[in-house]
């Protein structure tokens, strides 16, 4: 606990960009001062929070009194008031109390009167209490003393011995404390008393009712009260090894830290510091009061020498370069932090000199006001969620810098960012998950979040999240907290390409990946053709065409396993290419050589484009935004763009040749065919464009005579169905063309498995 000397001095603390800045009152208004010239305790620090107060902004808060001595069990009030920056009192402010130790001293405020709280004194020692408001922040140093215990009326009925029981080292005393109590409970009327150890080679007592320990063993303190009413507490007497809480100090120049000392053997109990001798190696860097206080002197190294009970203990404490910055995370915002309940959320501060260089010596000093709530490990910096209810953190830095967070614990719902998605075996997709209100609002990133797969064989999921694609299928992802919330995310784990593949005059979808193109996985087998398979972006669905009943082409929508195919669109027209909107919701196609849109559950079919051209072979860009399409005027197609809505069209690239089959890379790029026939010459070559400026480029080699293909999401490759003449007889085979690595620009071959095999209208999974 940092020890203040409280002087008329009052300092606050802004905050510009990600810096906190001490500036003195005595300055010129709005001036920021960096640099202390001289140690000043402050008496009110701001908190460092963009928060304000309607019409008045706080800049500073005064306690009073500013120091409380206190017995055990006793309870005082303390008032605080908040003032403007321009000393005017700032009425109906709400205040926000901790203690740095609560079992020392705790914080009861006043509901009725928000600018009162009462500190209660819990057990010997010493300890900070923080209060904020706003942006400001102020101290009370409190000092609690043993107590010979509360006082009522009426006559005795029992008596209590407090604490009860109590463990010693040979040597160390403690007062004992007594309540006199009626026959209802209430306080009595104190009495004389008698003390006695039942057991005086373990422990002996005074008539004070002081204990003090003699060897090892377990005693019994008995004290007897008026009409003979007794009480017994139970002594434990171990020559345990005590040592100081903190493993090193780190400290300022004139600021100060009392030091904890516990007994590890006995549950970390806490001693009193008075019972020990204290010294410091090296006074010229820190000296050290009778009662454990620690006071930086100038920058240095020196160890503080705790002695008592035959044991020596030496604590390093390093005197650094005076701070007068602080940059703190997470940023206040004028609202509570969320930690879902059984989560964690990262706390950090940095110090600065005046000079902005990081003072990696200095150590923050962290309090959680409820650590039931919310528990605080200053060593990783890290608050996690232990029960519902808000409770606060406070931190405070050298030179009496320092925040105070409210942390709000919450038991919040468990929301997938995506409820489905695709992926190829082998891969692996990062499966986030946040804490959601009943409202859906998104609290907090989850964590702590145990994961499960109903299939590993499909797919696995590991301790973050991640899930990885095992075998072609669909599965389940749960993850699922300690006190109940889950959500379940709908995995679809398939090959990345879709083609139809005609084998002896059929026509069915099959998906594949390029890695293992020979391993084909069949997605229908119906008795009629089904081609024109596209993904939706998510990877979970597949458009594709059909004959409906009647035989008219429609299109149809299907899990991306092949599963639960249905019909989207019923008009009498032959319909054809279907491509999904980046969201999944609607489906852009063509009809009677127009483009339309549909959503995807067949409601609200809207037509686009009008006119004596042919339209067809619609493609929505990937920020949804556009359409890119082929319209064709007698014997010549070129490529046109137009928006969602089927405003603006307009002519992207129109030449002598034949430009046809629009397809968007990810950057917004697009690739298309281009055909055309110089005297006996004829190419089909894949070209690429930008919307803005350039010259399209030959993406696809020239000797490839391509009759359709499909560019991958990220532009790394091409898969072409290339017209191929073999004994006068023309085959359309498949081909994949890296774009990117050693193998760029090489067209592979996606082997057969019967000659007589045919491909059609590839698609990647974006």
């Amino acid at each position: 606990m940092t020890v203040f000397s409280w002087l008329p001095y009052v300092g606050v603390v802004s905050q510009s960009d990600s810096y906190i800045y001490v500036v003195s009152r005595a300055t010129v208004p709005g001036r920021i001062v960096k640099r202390l010239g001289v140690f000043v305790a402050l008496s009110a620090v701001a908190s460092g929070w963009p928060f304000s107060v309607a019409a008045q902004a706080i800049a500073e808060l005064q306690v009073a009194p500013s120091t409380v001595q206190i017995e055990v069990g006793a309870r005082e009030g303390v008032l605080v008031t908040a003032y403007d920056a321009s000393g005017n009192v700032v009425p109906s402010t709400d205040f926000g109390w901790i203690s740095s130790n609560i079992e020392i001293v705790r914080v009861e405020p006043d509901p009725a009167t928000p600018n009162i709280a009462y500190v209660v004194g819990v057990a010997p020692g010493a300890a900070q209490v923080s209060v904020t408001a706003g942006r400001a922040q102020a101290f009370l140093a409190v000092s609690v003393l043993a107590s010979s215990g509360p006082s009522g009326v009426g006559q005795a009925f029992s008596l209590e011995i407090l604490p009860n029981p109590i463990q010693l080292l040979p040597t160390e005393e403690v007062m004992l404390e007594t309540r006199f109590l009626r026959a209802d409970g209430q306080l009595a009327a104190r009495g004389p008393l008698t003390w006695r150890s039942l057991r005086d080679a373990v422990a002996a007592v005074d008539q004070r009712g002081a204990v003090i320990g003699i060897s090892d063993g377990q005693g019994v303190i008995q004290a007897t009260g008026p009409n003979g009413i007794v009480a017994r507490v139970v002594v434990q007497v171990a020559n345990q090894g005590f040592a100081p809480e903190a493993a090193r100090l780190s400290l300022s120049p004139a600021a100060a830290e009392s030091i904890g000392v516990v007994v590890p053997g006995q549950n970390g109990r806490r001693m009193a510091n008075s019972q020990l001798r204290w010294a410091s190696t090296d006074e010229a860097v820190a000296v050290v009061s009778p009662a454990g206080v620690v006071t930086g002197v100038s920058a240095g190294a020196a160890e503080i020498v705790i002695q008592g009970f035959g044991q020596q203990h030496r604590l390093p404490v390093t005197v650094h370069r005076r701070v007068t910055e602080m940059e703190i995370a997470p940023p206040h915002d004028g609202g509570p932090i969320i930690i879902p309940l059984t989560g964690s959320v990262s706390f950090e501060a940095t110090f600065y000199d005046a000079n902005n260089t990081p003072v990696t010596e200095a150590v923050p000093s962290w309090a959680i006001q409820d650590p039931s709530i919310a528990s605080f490990d200053a060593a990783t910096g890290m608050a996690t969620g232990l029960q519902i209810g808000t409770t606060r953190l406070a931190l405070q830095g050298p030179s009496g810098l320092g925040v105070s967070w409210e942390v709000q614990v919450v038991g919040g719902d468990i929301t997938f960012e995506t409820s489905r998605f695709g992926l190829s075996v082998g891969s692996a997709v990062d499966l986030a998950a946040s804490f959601t209100d009943a409202n859906g609002n998104v609290l907090a990133p989850a964590t702590g979040l145990t994961w499960t797969t109903q299939s590993v064989a499909i797919a696995t999921v590991d301790g973050s999240g991640t899930v990885s694609g095992a075998g072609w299928g669909r599965t389940q992802i749960v993850a699922s907290a300690s006190w109940g919330a889950a959500d379940t995310a709908e995995v679809f784990v398939q090959g990345s390409i879709l083609v139809t593949k005609f084998p002896g005059g059929g026509g069915d979808i099959y998906a594949f990946d390029p890695a293992t193109p020979t391993a084909m996985n069949q997605l229908t087998s119906g008795p009629n053709a089904e081609i024109g398979a596209t993904y939706s972006f998510d990877g979970t669905q597949i458009a594709y065409v059909a004959a409906a009943e009647g035989g008219t082409q429609k299109i149809f929508v299907m899990d991306a396993d092949g599963q639960n195919a249905r019909v989207v669109t019923d008009s009498p027209d032959r319909e054809g290419s279907p491509k999904f909107s980046p969201d999944g919701s609607q489906i852009v196609y063509e009809s009677n050589q127009d483009i339309w849109i549909v959503n995807a559950d067949g409601s609200n079919p809207t037509q686009l484009t009008f006119g004596e051209a042919a339209e067809d072979r619609p493609a929505i860009s990937p920020d949804g935004r556009m359409i890119a399409y082929q319209s064709t005027t007698g014997r010549n197609s070129d490529i046109y763009v137009m928006s969602l809505d089927g405003s603006d069209q307009r002519t992207l690239v129109a030449t002598e040749a034949h430009e046809a089959f629009p397809a968007w890379f990810s950057d917004g790029g697009l690739a298309y065919l281009s055909a055309q026939t110089t005297g006996r010459d004829r190419t089909r070559q894949v070209m690429r464009t930008d919307l803005d400026a350039g010259e399209p480029v030959a993406v696809s080699p020239a000797d490839l005579r391509v009759l359709n293909f499909a560019a991958s999401g990220d532009g790394s490759m091409l898969a072409l169905v290339v017209e191929i003449r073999e004994d006068r007889t023309l085959f359309r085979r498949l081909y994949l063309l890296p774009l990117r690595g050693p193998n760029g620009g090489i067209p592979i071959e996606v082997p057969r498995e019967d000659p007589s095999e045919q491909f059609f209208s590839p698609a990647f999974r974006r």
